[in-house]
């Protein structure tokens, strides 16, 4: 009867040991998924900033070309509009 006690008893602890890891499993396994899931969402995040930094360079570079073709072109307005030409002639002579 005694062994029977003892064997049941270890039964019972491990049957416990074996839900307590199950337990441990299960909330290991739910940790590693949700960091998986957020290191997924740092990843793609960081992917849309390099995005979105990429863009804004272009968006820059495009200003930048459109800045100097309107500074060229109004210096080329400068340069059309600034010849000299005369409009009058006045003679002079000391008596």
């Amino acid at each position: 009867m005694r062994e029977e006690l003892a064997e049941l008893d270890d039964d019972l602890r491990v049957a416990r040991d074996i839900r307590e890891d199950q337990k441990s499993h299960a909330l290991l396994s739910a940790l590693h998924q949700g960091f998986e899931r957020m290191h997924q969402d740092i990843r793609k995040t960081e992917a849309e900033q390099r995005r979105q930094r990429q863009d804004t360079l272009a968006v820059k570079d495009e200003i930048e070309a459109r800045r100097d073709a309107l500074i060229a072109a109004l210096q080329r307005g400068l340069h059309r509009a600034s010849r000299i030409q005369s409009l009058f002639v006045r003679r002079w002579s000391v008596v």
